[in-house]
């Protein structure tokens, strides 16, 4: 095949590490070419718009370039090919014409290094975003610690020298800003994390956001949902020299895999879903996980606004903006985000009009997204049910006492265990009154699904 990119745009070179011939293209004079592949920008498609649909006509194939923040063309004609153009992108054109599909790239083919020996924590309240940068920057062979919440970042960071951190925003209880400050007053390791590298991940990349962190000595971040090439960038440059190991695209051949078509979800715009999780399969375990929170965080979500805080309810709803965009269920994410700007407003009486409706929307994906829900519970492990009981039992001895860390870590365990199908109710609701923190809820729920193991 013969791909031709207009006004010779720099990904020459990619195009040509694949194996692909390059060439010029007279746009003017299409019907003569030999050229299978067709790639213009959004300017060369508004003046030659009618020649490339009959290029496209004679069975050619045209990709667009345009730029995502301006308004997204409607032409059945062409593909629309997002800047910054990468790898992934050019294999999704030239291996197929719809969206919902997907090619696999190695991650490592994506940034051309590994980093073994490179000492990394990760800082999200969000299992799922966890999750992903699991899953994005494993292939970097990397040492990876996770930690869910600001305190646990602290413990973490005074028993390991970490060579970077990366650091969520927007947390429940101590947010990331508060979290570095308080990292940088370790006199661990001869006070090495004064300065140490630390990288902010946000979703919100606007000035108030740059200011806080560069305040406690951050200045790189990583914008939400996370992209390999923008973080592998960032850890590349920061990371010792000694511990990054390059190699040329020539050293490894990259195989085209056949595009496989993936599901039609309703609410869910797959191919964005497949971007921002780095894989089909990890995209279906996120949908599974999206499903099991949404009763929780529903309940968690009411809580807030009957208690009146307001900071809370920004932080939750902004984190739901996150990942609902993360699997592309993106009419959800714009309900949250608008959500999220009421609460930075502080307007309560807006949010009071428009809770229940987004709300309903949110609890519309438990039906679209139960059987992602199943497949996961059917991936956990099997045990004994006095195993589980024991841990109801420990959940149940901790409410006693208020111990409501031990709360938090039995359920993470309980988490992990497969339960009968008919006990599935029950979690749902167990998971609920934990975030509600409601003591006598959660002790009779507990003892309800102690019958039905």
């Amino acid at each position: 095949g013969c791909v031709s990119i207009h006004e010779a745009y720099t990904i020459r070179n990619l195009v040509e590490a694949y194996g692909f011939s390059y060439s010029e293209a007279d746009i003017e004079n299409l019907e003569s070419t030999s050229i299978n592949h067709l790639i213009v920008d959004a300017l060369v498609y508004e003046e030659y718009g009618d020649e490339l649909k009959a290029f496209a006509m004679r069975g050619g194939s045209v990709g667009v370039l345009v730029n995502p923040m301006k308004a997204i063309m409607s032409d059945d004609s062409v593909r629309i090919l997002n800047k910054p153009f990468y790898s992934h992108t050019l294999c999704l054109f030239l291996n197929h014409q719809n969206d919902d599909v997907h090619v696999n790239i190695e991650a490592d083919e994506l940034t051309g290094f590994t980093a073994e020996g490179a000492r990394v924590l990760v800082v999200d309240d969000n299992a799922m975003n966890l999750k992903v940068a699991e899953g994005l920057l494993g292939p970097l062979h990397m040492d990876m610690d996770f930690a869910d919440s600001g305190k646990e970042a602290i413990e973490k960071a005074s028993k390991t020298k970490y060579h970077i951190i990366f650091m969520d925003h927007m947390m429940p209880g101590m947010d990331g800003v508060e979290t570095v400050s308080e990292i940088r007053k370790l006199q661990e390791f001869d006070g090495y994390y004064a300065k140490a590298p630390i990288v902010a991940l946000t979703a919100n990349i606007g000035a108030d956001a740059k200011n806080a962190f560069a305040s406690v000595g951050v200045k790189d971040l990583v914008t939400k949902p996370i992209e390999i090439k923008q973080i592998a960038k960032v850890i590349k440059k920061t990371l010792p020299k000694d511990l990054i190991s390059t190699y040329h695209k020539s050293d490894r051949s990259v195989e085209l895999q056949p595009a496989k078509p993936l599901l039609s979800i309703e609410g869910i715009n797959v191919s964005e879903g497949i971007r921002n999780s780095g894989g089909p399969e990890l995209f279906k375990n996120l949908l599974g996980d999206f499903y099991t929170l949404i009763d929780m965080k529903t309940s968690k979500i009411r809580k807030c606004l009957a208690d009146g805080l307001i900071k809370d309810f920004t932080v939750e709803v902004h984190a739901l903006k996150s990942t609902a965009r993360m699997i592309g269920a993106l009419e959800l994410s714009d309900m949250f985000r608008k959500l999220e700007d009421l609460g930075n407003e502080g307007n309560i009486q807006k949010i009071s009009e428009r809770i229940e409706d987004v709300l309903s929307k949110y609890g519309e994906y438990k039906k679209y997204l139960l059987p992602f829900g199943k497949a996961n519970e059917a991936a956990k492990d099997e045990v004994a049910p006095d195993v589980v009981k024991e841990c109801l039992d420990d959940i149940k001895d901790a409410v006693d006492n208020f111990d409501l860390d031990r709360v938090d870590a039995d359920m993470k365990k309980l988490e992990t265990y497969r339960l009968p199908e008919d006990c599935q109710p029950l979690m749902e609701q167990l998971r609920a009154y934990v975030a509600d923190v409601a003591m006598e809820d959660i002790i009779n729920t507990a003892e309800a699904m102690k019958v039905k193991i």
